[in-house]
């Protein structure tokens, strides 16, 4: 008798040891799932991310990759969602689409600077405007030819910023006719910026 019920105390302290450890069970099970979970939604953002990066340079859209990262949680800045959809001008076709643009800036800077001019200086305008002639390689000076030959040289060498920095310098009368690049090149480098700002977030988490 003493044996069994040496037995049955043993087996009634057993069951309350596993009774008390069913909560903890239950709670590292319930967290493990948990971190299961937030590691797989980090991996999708991150890869959503990936593509992004991949869309930025191609010109293709990545509103599919942006829908990924709002619904993991993630605030997609402004520059980037707004842009989504369409896309962003890439750094080629910005470089290929400067000449005309800085072409036309030219002529209107140079209509503006002769108007009212008599003689040489409206002959010489004319057939430098027919002609499109301008300055490819950089010089110094504050006229319009001098300034888009730099804003040229950095959009060639991948600055755009630096580019869209010489551009602010043009006459008003050349402004217009840059003004669509201009509008390209800055939401290009506003959603490069967010872009990488949201990789150093999450690879942080």
């Amino acid at each position: 008798v003493a044996a069994y019920e040496r037995a049955l105390a043993d087996l009634q302290a057993e069951v309350e040891a596993q009774r008390a450890e069913v909560p903890l069970m239950a709670q590292e099970a319930v967290a493990a799932e948990e971190n299961a979970e937030e590691n797989a939604q980090l991996a999708a953002s991150r890869a959503a991310l990936a593509e992004i990066t991949t869309a930025l340079e191609s010109g293709a859209s990545f509103s599919g990759a942006v829908a990924v990262l709002s619904s993991n949680g993630v605030d997609v800045p402004e520059a980037l969602a707004a842009q989504a959809e369409s896309g962003v001008s890439t750094q080629s076709g910005l470089a290929e689409a400067f000449p005309d643009a800085a072409r036309a800036a030219l002529r209107e800077a140079r209509s503006a600077d002769t108007e009212g001019a008599e003689g040489v200086g409206r002959i010489t305008t004319f057939f430098a405007n027919q002609l499109g002639a301008r300055s490819v390689a950089p010089k110094e000076g504050d006229d319009a030819d001098a300034v888009l030959s730099r804003a040229e040289a950095a959009v060639r060498s991948g600055d755009l910023s630096a580019a869209l920095s010489e551009l602010s310098a043009l006459p008003e009368a050349a402004q217009g006719a840059l003004s669509d690049w201009q509008d390209g090149a800055r939401a290009r480098l506003e959603a490069k910026t967010a872009a990488d700002d949201l990789v150093q977030q999450l690879l942080q988490e």
